[in-house]
Order: structure tokens, then C-alpha cells, then sequence
């Protein structure tokens, strides 16, 4: 930094102003020679933004910034470990994660497996996409589930597969496979062919399996959460109307930090309360929507406390450990099940890449990342089947070997499917298309 650097910590407002210069190091402020200028350039790896600031009205710890500009034409700030990243990690403040202590009981070697492979199918399955995405056989938008396994694979695994419901969100890949939907016909979804669970016309954010009882990823935020709120009714509806001794399904909702500060979020926890329905909220709460920290955008960070305001049921759980994902899903289900209505469980955790393949993930600290990579989930369980002997590190190896070759039959079996007929460009629109 030289000598007309300005180093020290903004204020909130403050910093709103500089936000835009995170994704550069280093990044500057250029203000016009006239004193009391009013514009400023932001300067970002090599592009100006124009931004309308009023030197004389900031101040910087006490030192005003205006007075500075008066004998300064250009402020250099100095991004990453020090001025803005700084008060970043001021903001995210790290929230103690539930400690769970499992019972050797609570998990045979059987579903131990069973939890392993379905965590290695959903990493494994997401960092192909990424290989394909780059080499030009994905389009659109992808955004990837790594290091939130152990939510998909806590709750769906809890369930009954084919029977209960599943209603996910644009990051859906994994939810699809945690929900039975072959491998082969996500990867043929994603490559936009006809043998594709939505026949190659959703894509990445819109994948739906009717057999699987997967109602489909959405594209909007929070848009998934009325639908599954809406299934969970008609079950209860088939159960105490209709009559039906079978109609016992329970919906897992799943949606992110994000899509708790929208609408549909308070309406359908309100009426999900009023109606005593069997659904499970499932909150991925993995501290960033996008590039907005989960701190800044709402008043009450700690999401599960919301519940209570409904008179519901809310859990908190480290959403990094499958075992206790998997707990607090089976008595969730087994209220739901039993009638005793809806509950809300935030999981705590943390994506491996940025919000989308799209996305730099050059906003969030890499002291943050760190810590969470530390606390791969994929790992935690490995170490404990063996340290319980209900599973051999040849067998995980071994495990991880046949997930791999089947991803890799999968992109095969999309790679040699056809395209979508555009002669059939309209069908699937309406209910009564086959």
C-alpha cells in the first residue's frame, strides 16, 4: 500500500459502498480532482464502475474520508485478508454446530453403507458435472450440492422411497438421487435428452420423477415450498376425507437460508401449523444465498426458532453429519406420520463451490472455507463405520470404486441418447400428455 493508503475497518454503510470491490485485490477508487466531488470510480479488475458517493458524508473509523480526498485524487484499498474481508468475517459469525453423540445402535453396517454410498453417488455424481459443464455438454445454469450430502441423504434415506415425497430446489441434482431417480436419466436430463426424468426439457434446475414421487426442482427461490405444502394436504385429505387407511405419506420440503425471508416461507408454515400437516421443512442453511451472507439479510439468523411462532416443532442440527441429520429426520417423520403434525429442521452446512459453475466463489473468506472443508461429511462418516468395524476402508474403496463407474455409464448412456423430436415441442404442457 503507499502512502496515501487508507487503512481501516468501514462501517455498515460504508460498506455497502465498497461491496462491489471483493472480487478484486487490489481494487481502487478513483474521485475527480474537484474538490467535493460527487462521482467516484470503482476500479475492478480493470473495469470502472461509476458510483455515486459523497466523499464528505463518509467516514472511516473516525477519520472523515472526505477530508482525505481533499489532498488525495485516489484511495487504495487493499482487498482480501485485510480492509473489507476483515469486516467480512466480523459479519459471519460462526454459530456453535449441535453436538450429536451416536449410539453404535442407532446404525447397522447395513444402513451405514447405505448412507455412504448414496453421500459418494451425490459427490461423486456432482464433480462429473462440473468435468461436463466445461466441456461444453451442460448448458444453463448448474449449481452443485457438494459438502451438503449429509442433509439430502439424512432425511430422504429416512423415508420411504417411491412412497413419500420430495420437493427440492434449482440445487436438485442430489435430492433426484437420494430419491431413487436412476443416475443414468439425471445425467441424460442435465445433457437435455429424451430419456431424461424430465424427457430433456427441464434441465439442471427442473428435474421430476413421477415414480419416484419427486416433485421437482424449481428455478425461483422458495417456489418449491407452496407445492410440497400443497402435497402434504392432499395426503391428509386422502387419510381423514376420502378415507384412505394407505394415504400416510409424509413430504420433505427442502430450501435454502435464502428462501426464508420470502413470503411463501411464513404462509405455508402458517398454514402447514393451522392444518396440522405432515411435511418436514428441511432448511439448508449454508450461510450464503449466493453472495449475501445469511447474518446481514435477516433479523433472526437462527432459523429454526422461527417454528415456534407457528407453535411447530423446530430443530437445530449439524447438518455435516449424516447420523444426525439422519436422527432428527426419523422422529420428524414418525411425528409427521403419526399426525402430530409439521416440523422445521435447519441443518447447518456449508457448499464446497460457489453458488453456481457460473460463480468465481471469490466473495466468501478462505479462513471460512477452511474450517468447513474440514468437516467433510463424506469423511466423517468413512471414519466412524471403520472405527465402529462396521465397515473395512477396502470396502469404502471399494464402494467408491462402483459409484464411479456407474457415473461413468451415465454420462455414456446421456452422451448417446437422442435430442427431444421438435415435432414434440408442445407436448408435455398439459396433465393428459403421456
Amino acid at each position: 500500500m503507499g502512502d496515501n493508503a487508507v487503512k481501516t475497518k468501514p462501517s455498515l454503510k460504508e460498506f455497502s459502498i465498497f461491496s462491489m470491490l471483493l472480487t478484486a485485490e487490489p481494487a481502487e477508487i478513483e474521485f475527480p480532482e474537484r474538490h467535493g466531488g460527487e462521482f467516484g470510480t470503482c476500479r475492478t479488475r480493470g473495469k470502472a464502475y461509476r458510483q455515486k458517493i459523497r466523499p464528505k458524508s463518509l467516514s472511516l473509523g473516525g477519520t472523515s474520508l472526505g477530508r482525505k480526498l481533499h489532498s488525495y485524487r485516489r484511495v487504495r484499498l487493499s482487498v482480501g485478508s485485510s480492509l473489507i474481508s476483515n469486516h467480512i468475517k466480523s459479519m459471519v459469525a460462526e454459530r456453535t454446530l449441535p453436538t450429536f453423540q451416536p449410539q453404535r445402535a442407532q446404525i447397522n453396517r447395513e444402513q451405514g453403507l447405505i448412507l455412504y454410498e448414496d453421500m459418494t453417488l451425490g459427490r461423486l455424481f456432482e464433480d462429473k458435472c462440473a468435468e461436463m459443464y466445461y466441456r461444453g455438454k451442460m448448458f444453463g445454469f448448474v449449481h452443485l450440492y457438494n459438502g451438503q450430502e449429509a442433509v439430502s441423504t439424512g432425511v430422504i434415506k429416512a423415508m420411504r422411497q417411491d412412497e413419500d415425497y420430495v420437493a427440492s430446489t434449482y440445487r436438485d441434482h442430489v435430492h433426484a438421487l437420494s430419491a431413487g431417480v436412476p443416475p443414468k436419466e439425471v445425467m441424460a436430463e442435465l445433457f437435455g435428452k429424451e430419456t431424461g426424468c424430465s424427457k430433456g426439457r427441464g434441465g439442471s434446475m427442473h428435474l421430476f420423477s413421477e415414480p419416484h414421487n419427486l416433485l421437482g426442482g424449481y428455478a425461483f427461490v422458495a417456489e418449491g415450498i407452496p407445492v410440497a405444502t400443497g402435497v402434504a394436504f392432499q395426503s391428509k385429505y386422502r387419510r381423514e376425507v376420502l378415507g384412505d387407511p394407505n394415504a400416510d405419506q409424509v413430504t420433505a420440503c427442502f430450501f435454502g437460508d435464502g428462501a426464508t425471508n420470502n413470503g411463501q416461507f411464513f404462509e405455508c408454515l402458517n398454514m402447514a401449523a393451522l392444518w396440522n400437516l405432515p411435511i418436514l421443512f428441511v432448511v439448508e442453511n449454508n450461510k450464503w444465498a449466493i453472495g449475501m451472507a445469511h447474518d446481514r439479510a435477516t433479523s433472526q439468523p437462527e432459523i429454526y426458532k422461527k417454528a415456534s411462532v407457528f407453535g411447530m416443532e423446530g430443530v437445530e442440527v449439524d447438518g455435516m453429519d449424516v447420523l444426525a441429520v439422519h436422527s432428527v429426520a426419523e422422529e420428524a417423520i414418525a411425528r409427521a406420520r403419526a399426525g402430530e403434525g409439521p416440523t422445521l429442521i435447519e441443518a447447518l452446512t456449508y457448499r464446497f463451490r460457489g453458488h453456481s459453475l457460473a460463480d468465481p466463489d471469490e466473495l466468501r473468506p478462505s479462513e471460512e472455507k477452511d474450517t468447513w472443508f474440514a468437516r467433510d461429511p463424506i469423511k466423517k462418516l468413512g471414519a466412524y463405520l471403520v472405527e465402529q468395524e462396521l465397515a473395512t476402508q477396502q470396502e469404502l474403496s471399494e464402494i467408491e470404486n462402483r459409484v464411479q463407474t456407474e457415473i461413468d455409464e451415465a454420462v455414456e448412456y446421456a452422451e448417446n441418447s437422442p435430442e427431444p423430436d421438435p415435432k414434440e415441442l408442445r407436448r408435455y404442457i398439459f396433465a393428459e400428455d403421456d
